[in-house]
């Protein structure tokens, strides 16, 4: 699923989107004066996807930051180029189904981050509220190039890059439910994946309404513990 939505961004935005590997921002940005194809060939995107990550890798949230600030000045040079100066004013895209390991977390990888949950699973037999039946086509060669669908993919993304970011700022002061409590998971920095897994014991065989889920203990748990 997360390769796919990948291909549709690809194809919505053609020419402006572009792969940024998990192997490239593991590490920090390399500086101006050495070849950096990676950073290179970032020049004109305006949008960035890595449609995978591990928990066993770090992400360097020095890449977050900068690349979130549109007046952040980037340099690099090609394989037997000069060294250039330009800008990336790209929205970034991570996709995972684990929690995002990042470096530090501080109240700049706050302001810039937003995390969404998306509990849909594709299955033969759905049952479930959250299930749905696999696709009996090959959505990489059928569908993604009709225009309409292209410009609903690139006005969605639009829609809340503005709502979210405002073009660059902070956006919307109350966040949808999903979207605050996702964003706290994310930015439990201490523990959380030990706290996960506690809280994946904690809330098996929970139904009904008197049940919960870890998704909402972890962001009550993080939320204490950024107020606190």
């Amino acid at each position: 699923g997360k390769g796919v939505l990948a291909y549709a961004m690809s194809v919505a935005f053609n020419g402006y989107y572009e792969d940024l590997p998990l192997s490239v921002v593991k590490d920090d940005p390399p500086s101006g004066g050495v070849v950096s194809p990676q950073v290179w060939g970032l020049k004109g995107a305006h949008f960035l996807g890595t449609p995978e990550t591990e928990s066993s890798i770090v992400v360097k949230s020095i890449w977050l930051k900068q690349l979130a600030d549109q007046s952040t000045v980037w340099k690099a040079r090609g394989l037997y180029r000069d060294t250039q100066a330009f800008q990336i004013p790209a929205l970034w895209a991570m996709s995972s189904n684990l929690r995002v390991q990042l470096s530090s977390i501080d109240g700049g990888v706050r302001r810039r981050l937003r995390g969404v949950t998306w509990p849909v699973a594709f299955k033969a037999a759905p049952v479930g509220p959250f299930e749905r039946a696999r696709s009996q086509d090959n959505l990489k060669q059928t569908g993604w190039y009709d225009a309409k669908i292209r410009a609903g993919i690139i006005h969605v993304t639009m829609a809340a890059y503005n709502a979210f970011f405002k073009g660059g700022g902070v956006g919307l002061e109350i966040l949808p439910h999903v979207v605050a409590m996702s964003t706290r998971i994310l930015l439990v920095q201490e523990y959380g994946e030990y706290i996960e897994n506690f809280l994946d014991e904690c809330t098996q065989g929970c139904t009904g309404k008197e049940g919960t889920t870890k998704i909402k203990l972890m962001a009550a748990m993080s939320c204490h513990i950024h107020v606190n």
